[in-house]
């Protein structure tokens, strides 16, 4: 017979208020019958207050959790050494577990959906993180302008160094295809004229440093909006900092979808000009289940990536800084996470 959860919790009740009357009556000659029926009359008005009560004492105890998890393993007919597999818990598969390859100077691997580390390696060194900048861009930029916004582009940033996809001057376009633009071609003048335009770039930089203390980037600090290597090394985060950092950004669902866009099509708001941003996450091509989020390349950072991976039972993060080949790093970290953890 299936019983319900307040099945179990008012038996139970029930049990010990008659152990304790059968206690009470061998140990006296009092007749109970008459105090019985009373009591009887007193449970029928308390019952609520005491299933209330009862209800505590379980939840306190860890009973509750018992009958939860009792209830769980008869629903999929499973053993309680196979709760965690019900669960998708990842668990190791063996205790010799071995150590990755890659030749990053940081590693952080974890498990988003249950906040799990599965592998570190120097997750507090405090690395210059390129252009994983640009996540914190655009949390700020999506507060400053609304995506129908449009914006124009300058000679200021046209002529900005590093990686772009050369906005011609004057040209109009919309807020939208300029997010697009940094998050997926991680281009350097779309980020730029994000960060000049409705307020100057130093205002813009000390939105990004806010919103660090807010997420709690205890080991980040942004000098610019773009990620490039500063003279006074004080453009910097860590593994577990970009970790947090992506969380913040992926909760916004516009900058989730972004990020996990293989080629974008942006186009001029005042002339024919167009033109396809492709994405410089070279795994959302070649590994499927790849959903983002986010790459960076400068001399002092090395080469930096922020990996997520999403099946139906995993959600992995990967992060590597300082390393000499990110893309194979990332692909050996998320083969020994399979080789080392199980979901099944």
């Amino acid at each position: 017979m299936n019983l319900s959860i307040s099945q179990y919790i008012f038996l139970f009740f029930l049990k010990l208020i008659l152990g304790f009357l059968n206690i009470l009556e061998k140990i006296t000659s009092f007749d109970l019958r008459p105090a019985v029926k009373k009591i009887g009359n007193i449970l029928i008005y308390s019952v609520p207050f005491l299933l209330l009560i009862t209800l505590g004492y379980f939840i306190y105890s860890g009973d509750l959790n018992e009958i939860l998890e009792y209830k769980i393993l008869e629903r999929n007919y499973v053993s309680k050494e196979n709760l965690k597999a019900v669960t998708y818990f990842p668990v190791l598969k063996n205790g010799n577990v071995t150590t990755p390859n890659f030749t990053a100077d940081s590693v952080l691997i974890y498990e988003a959906r249950k906040g799990k580390i599965l592998y570190s390696y120097n997750p507090d060194l405090k690395h210059a993180q390129a252009s994983t900048t640009k996540l914190m861009t655009a949390i700020v930029a999506r507060e400053l302008y609304d995506l129908n916004d449009y914006l124009k582009a300058t000679t200021e940033c046209y002529e900005i160094p590093g990686n772009k996809i050369w906005l011609p001057v004057d040209e109009i376009f919309t807020v939208k295809d300029i997010l697009y633009a940094m998050l997926v071609g991680s281009a350097n003048d779309a980020a730029c004229l994000l960060a000049n335009s409705k307020v100057s770039q130093s205002v813009f930089v000390d939105q990004m440093n806010i919103k660090a203390e807010e997420y709690g980037l205890a080991d980040t600090h942004f000098s610019n909006p773009i990620g490039f290597d500063s003279a006074g090394g004080d453009n910097y985060s860590t593994a577990n900092d970009l970790y947090k950092l992506s969380k913040a950004a992926l909760a916004d669902a516009f900058i989730s979808e972004a990020v996990k866009t293989p080629v974008y099509l942006i186009k001029a708001l005042n002339s024919e000009y167009y033109t396809n941003v492709y994405s410089t996450n070279d795994l959302l091509w070649q590994i499927p289940g790849t959903t983002g989020v986010k790459t960076g390349t400068t001399q002092n950072a090395g080469e930096v990536l922020i990996y997520k991976y999403e099946d139906g039972m995993k959600s992995i993060v990967i992060i590597v800084m300082g390393s000499e080949d990110r893309f194979n790093d990332t692909r050996s970290l998320l083969s020994w996470v399979a080789s080392n953890y199980r979901w099944d």
